[in-house]
């Protein structure tokens, strides 16, 4: 995520100039003359990009120095993570995020492995492992939200994480989220950013070329549009009541339970990376044909606990 610092110079000097050059062409529409080039779309872009590699530097040093902080001046948490993973049938992937969750620089943590019913040799990976730290269950072949909620139902540390079997955790992210937690005794969730594999990871259409940061501050209304905050950066407190997925939804479960959990009060947006998050893995629940009746159903029931809430008296 390293950025040009003269080729955002002058970005940001041709944004400016396009800025002016746009007022311009707005005075002079208005006393009824041709505008003046470029057009106004085109400063628009400009300017838009000129922004977004503004934030990324920005980000970029937030992301550095509480990766060092972490990593060189944090003290060891003993606080115990819980990482939820449901599989079925992808036992090669399945392979990769266990030996993620192993290579955690912070120790304490569980991982809650939900087989939902695998026809492959999943069970017989499971069995052959041998840290005590990974719990294998079995589930009843539901889907992943139930698979999630059973692993729930038995974990035992303070904060849950979740991961799906075809991304890897990056190396910190325990550590931060046990970080984030220790030192924010008041916030209840938090999230971190995911690099995805492409850039047809944020959509439903088209596949994309390099990796792509994925990191976005936080605005309700935003969210309400649209989920922005996955799953696998997703971590909350396990006494939180609201934790517990919707069973009747086969896609997008994740958004629907980041809007309950953020209702009355905003996350902790975490400078963390937590995992590498693919997009070309086979039998992806986002690869549903058309998922938009779903996901409509989910910001409609958003919006009804919201009337309900405004509604109260008090």
């Amino acid at each position: 995520m390293s950025v040009d610092r003269r080729h955002l110079r002058r970005l940001r000097r041709l944004g400016a100039l396009g800025r002016r050059r746009l007022g311009a062409t707005t005075r002079a529409q208005a006393a009824g003359l041709p505008p003046e080039p470029p057009p106004e779309r085109e400063i628009e872009r400009l300017a838009a990009r000129v922004d977004a590699l503004e934030r990324a530097a920005r980000e970029f040093g937030s992301f550095a120095a509480l990766d060092a902080w972490i990593a060189y001046a944090g003290t060891p948490s003993d606080l115990l993570v819980s990482v939820v993973l449901p599989t079925r049938s992808r036992v090669d992937l399945l392979s990769r995020a266990i030996a993620s969750v192993q290579a955690q620089t912070h120790e304490h943590w569980e991982l809650l492995i939900v087989d939902d019913r695998s026809t492959d040799s999943t069970p017989e990976l499971l069995a052959s492992l041998k840290d005590p730290r990974i719990r294998p269950l079995q589930g009843a072949g539901d889907g992943a939200a139930a698979a999630r909620n059973r692993g729930l139902d038995h974990a035992t540390g303070a904060a849950i994480v979740y991961l799906d079997d075809d991304n890897v955790m990056l190396p910190r992210w325990l550590q931060a989220v046990a970080w984030a937690f220790d030192r924010n005794p008041t916030r209840d969730v938090v999230y971190g950013a995911r690099v995805c594999e492409n850039d047809s990871a944020l959509d439903y259409a088209g596949t994309g070329t390099l990796p792509e940061l994925s990191f976005i501050p936080f605005d309700r209304g935003r969210l309400e549009d649209g989920n922005n905050i996955d799953a696998n950066v997703l971590a909350h407190r396990a006494s939180l009541a609201e934790a517990r997925w919707d069973e009747q939804l086969t896609i997008g479960s994740d958004w629907d339970l980041v809007l309950r959990l953020t209702e009355r009060a905003p996350p902790l947006a975490l400078p963390a990376l937590a995992v590498l998050y693919s997009t070309s893995s086979p039998a992806r629940l986002s690869d549903s044909p058309d998922p938009r009746p779903t996901l409509l159903w989910i910001q409609e029931k958003t919006r009804a606990r919201s009337r309900t809430r405004a509604d109260r008296p008090g």
